[in-house]
């Protein structure tokens, strides 16, 4: 496998460097390498990331939260026989 991709570099870097400047050489090398190994090995493909769920305590503590709020919200639009009763929950 090394030595096929290394023949089939060889071949190419001949083929489109031929003999110009080193400067020219050593700035198209890894163009040249890159594109030659790339449909031999491929990209890394970055893994996609899931959201993480909340844990229970943690859901359960939005729960009350919410009840909290709804039932102080319920008390102040309650008339002042039924705030005794919303007060007492």
């Amino acid at each position: 496998m090394w030595e096929e991709l290394d023949s089939k570099i060889v071949l190419k870097l001949d083929e489109l460097i031929g003999k110009s400047t080193l400067e020219h050489k050593l700035t198209t090398f890894g163009d040249i390498v890159y594109q030659t190994s790339l449909p031999t090995f491929g990209t890394k493909q970055h893994k996609i990331r899931v959201p993480q769920r909340k844990g229970k305590r943690q859901r359960e503590m939005e729960m009350l939260r919410k009840q909290k709020r709804n039932l102080r919200k319920q008390m102040k639009a309650a008339p002042v026989e039924k705030q005794t009763g919303l007060q007492a929950l």
